[in-house]
């Protein structure tokens, strides 16, 4: 059957959009407000921090917030680029089966490609009073709870809190009697790795970037961090390479990553 590339830009979007990885848990309602298939990043609004009162608020008071509180952040995009040789394009293309296995390929390559970014993104230049230090030379059940009070500190909603534990801390991590009992407890832990304490849920990653040098338990709260995908489809780009007379294949995608709430993200380091 003949190749065409815009039904296939459609099959790796709908995977990218039904994916489960870490990006899709992130703030993804912002693709929508893409301007248009040369946009380069998007501005997403940062809207006000409303408040309650028991009294009549004035007009004029900084209480009643207005259109002129609403700020923006802008999230610029990065190419996430997949190369393969026209070859393999060729071979895939010969049936239905083995076209979904290459998308199936290509939409985990850009799915890590996300990962990476959203994740770099919640710890990007984190403020100083969002990160602390371990207890002790391991993990304990202290610092993990330290980690899952900070959603309660600042008020987060109990929806969308995530816990990133590096895959260096994931032996020190199983080791604690807290996730031990967990485990012990519930057979649906040991048969997905899925763990869930407290509203939170942890996700063992090799994906998590350092705090300061050092890997950490990262609290995020997915709504803080912008995870957009411009979805006007994959560019694909061919060229014969000289002298072999083969010709190779670019797939690239486009997307971004951004902290737009600084509360919503707490790293705790190991010493």
């Amino acid at each position: 059957m003949a190749f065409d590339p815009k039904v296939f830009s459609q099959i790796v979007f709908q995977g990218i959009y039904e994916s489960k990885r870490i990006f899709n848990r992130m703030n993804r309602a912002y693709d929508a407000l893409v301007a248009g298939v040369w946009a380069k990043s998007v501005d997403v609004p940062l809207m006000p921090q409303l408040v309650v009162s028991k009294a009549a608020v004035a007009e004029g008071h900084a209480d009643r917030k207005r259109g002129s509180d609403v700020s923006t952040v802008n999230v610029p995009f990065s190419t996430y680029i997949v190369p393969i040789a026209c070859v393999l394009e060729d071979i895939m293309a010969t049936n239905d089966q083995l076209l979904n296995a290459l998308a199936a390929q290509v939409v985990a390559a850009f799915e890590r490609g996300l990962d990476v970014d959203s994740l770099a993104a919640a710890v990007l230049a984190l403020p100083g009073g969002n990160k602390d230090i371990m207890a002790g030379g391991t993990m304990q059940d202290v610092d993990i709870m330290k980690v899952l009070s900070w959603f309660n500190k600042k008020e987060l909603p109990d929806t969308d809190r995530l816990v990133i534990v590096p895959t260096n801390l994931e032996e020190e991590f199983y080791a604690c009697p807290m996730v031990k009992q967990a485990m012990s407890y519930n057979q649906n832990l040991l048969e997905t790795g899925v763990i869930k304490i407290k509203n939170a849920t942890f996700i063992v990653t090799a994906l998590a970037s350092q705090v300061d040098n050092k890997d950490a338990l990262q609290a995020i709260w997915g709504q803080s961090i912008a995870a957009v995908v411009k979805n006007s489809g994959l560019d694909r780009f061919e060229a014969y390479v000289a002298g072999s007379g083969l010709k190779v294949v670019d797939y690239a995608g486009y997307g971004g990553a951004k902290r737009i709430y600084d509360n919503g993200v707490f790293a705790l380091k190991h010493q």
